[in-house]
């Protein structure tokens, strides 16, 4: 059985669609659909019901999710166990990060890619939280850097530290492009800013305002449980992950009390 064509189902079957799925997945609709078809023959069964809306699953295919989804874990945990062979040497490691956290995690990525230069480290920019949540439930990412609190039965949780947020004032402009924050703030525009952001706005010339009381927002990793054949889940963690997890606890997200604010 091809593998991929495993994943693709279980895709599909936590999307609800195909369209969807493709996206989560980023390949190409026609291509995943001719994968499940290609599954579907392969097991001479329909998998969906494909006359409603969100696709169904029949009976054969909610027989064959969760030992799916049991096989795809015992891949992500038996390449962990050769990643643990291999150590810190060679691979990459996948991290998804919050737009508004990239500038706060940036230190500890180019501390961990100068000590281990053979591992390189791809950051995936998701959209919101909930899109973060799912790059790492469904194996993009081995880690998620993220605003908490997030509640999902398939991830493992762990704060990293709290940031204090700031307002800065001036005409009632918002955007969700952070590449466009710090002109705004230039302009004149309100925001609420934190972190590095914070730091960066500060530097060019914003007056920062805390609140009061001092509003505070605690910034976390995330990373996939597995669940094994019994009904316990363990964490699943390549060595690059669990080292960068480290360094980020290290380097933390909330040491900003060195910005001036009124």
């Amino acid at each position: 059985m091809d593998l991929r064509r495993l994943a693709y189902f279980v895709a599909v079957a936590e999307h609800g669609s195909v369209t969807a799925a493709a996206a989560a997945l980023h390949v190409a609709q026609p291509s995943l659909s001719q994968s499940i078809r290609a599954l579907e023959r392969d097991m001479s069964v329909e998998l969906f019901d494909r006359r409603q809306r969100p696709l169904a699953l029949t009976d054969a295919g909610k027989a064959l999710l969760d030992p799916a989804r049991k096989v795809l874990a015992d891949l992500a945990d038996a390449r962990a166990a050769v990643g643990c062979v291999v150590g810190l040497a060679a691979g990459w490691l996948d991290v998804a990060v919050l737009d508004p956290l990239a500038v706060d995690v940036a230190p500890a990525i180019a501390a961990f890619r100068r000590r281990h230069p053979g591992v390189p480290v791809r950051v995936h920019g998701p959209r919101d939280e909930d899109d973060l949540v799912r790059h790492v439930v469904d194996g993009r990412c081995e880690l998620g850097v993220t605003y908490l609190p997030v509640e999902h039965p398939a991830v493992r949780v762990e704060p990293l530290g709290r940031q204090e947020r700031f307002r800065v004032d001036g005409a009632d402009v918002r955007t969700r492009h952070s590449e466009a924050v710090l002109p705004l703030l230039r302009a004149g525009a309100t925001a609420v800013v934190a972190g590095g952001y914070a730091r960066r706005a500060e530097a060019a010339g914003a007056v920062l305002h805390r609140f009061d009381p001092p509003a505070t927002v605690e910034v976390g990793v995330v990373s996939r449980l597995s669940r094994p054949s019994g009904s316990s889940r363990h964490q699943h963690r390549s060595p690059a992950a669990r080292r960068l997890e480290t360094m980020l606890r290290t380097y933390g997200v909330d040491g900003f009390s060195s910005l001036h604010s009124r």
